[in-house]
């Protein structure tokens, strides 16, 4: 048998649907992925693991001084929550998050650049910070094109370096707040965290001289909010699929 692109493009299209880690959708496609693997006549199963996952309930952020307006924000999956009530902060925008800064962010709302990443994370919390806020897209994004990102706070962030408060907003909010000389502000945030079950779609073509030795291929399947996946990366397990109806055929050396 040979490759196919206009199949793969076929099953690339039937799943362009968004389907986050361990949502419904998520296993639908699981399925569809399995049943495209058995099809082959190669040995294919549904392997299960746990996700730690989170859902955000409610979030809020209000800048209370020297002005005072509401910005729409998502609170980060696993993060921590606040009092019923909300907390009120002071805020601070640790531009670079160099040292300087870190001397600022202790028991404050503090906003960073870019994405939250694990270094990032470890400053803000050794420093004491209170709240964590990023932003996403540009300034001259049309509101009426973007979506205000759901993030997530791993727990190769959360394990070594402790819970912590996290929103994210959009970029031209985050611009006016720093330019309007934000001081102060309220932020409420109400999050569950629980397991999940996600699944690996494995499939085994055993080799016909050296069994022992194994070559694996892998993408996920799997997208985020507000996407359909197509380029990352069902692509990738579209194009698996048919690698693998060319070595159910023609067998392999390797396993």
């Amino acid at each position: 048998m040979n490759v196919s692109a206009h199949r793969a493009f076929s099953l690339l299209k039937e799943l362009a649907y968004e389907r986050v880690s361990c949502s419904e959708a998520e296993k639908q496609a699981a399925q569809r992925l399995l049943t495209e693997a058995q099809a082959t006549g190669a040995e294919a199963h549904i392997e299960e693991f746990t996700v730690k996952c989170g859902k955000v309930h409610h979030a809020k952020l209000v800048v209370t001084k020297p002005y005072v307006k509401e910005y729409e924000v998502t609170g980060y999956e696993r993060a921590a929550s606040t009092p019923a009530e909300g907390v009120e902060l002071p805020f601070y925008y640790a531009e670079n998050l160099l040292p300087v800064h870190m001397e600022q962010v202790k028991g404050k709302a503090v906003m960073i650049n870019g994405r939250l990443r694990r270094a990032d994370y470890e400053k803000l919390q050794k420093a004491g910070a209170a709240a964590i806020l990023t932003f996403s897209g540009s300034t001259i994004d049309r509101l009426s094109e973007t979506d205000c990102d759901i993030r997530k706070l791993r727990e190769t962030m959360t394990d070594p370096f402790g819970d912590a408060i996290a929103l994210n907003l959009r970029a031209a909010d985050a611009a006016e707040i720093v330019r309007r000389g934000a001081k102060e502000m309220h932020i409420e945030l109400t999050a569950e965290n629980y397991d999940g079950t996600s699944q690996n779609v494995c499939a085994v073509i055993e080799g016909t001289e050296k069994p022992e030795e194994i070559i694996s291929f892998g993408a996920h399947y799997d997208s985020v909010y507000f996407s359909t996946g197509v380029y990352d990366n069902m692509s990738g397990s579209v194009i698996i699929m048919e690698l693998l109806r060319y070595f159910a055929e023609h067998k392999p050396a390797r396993t």
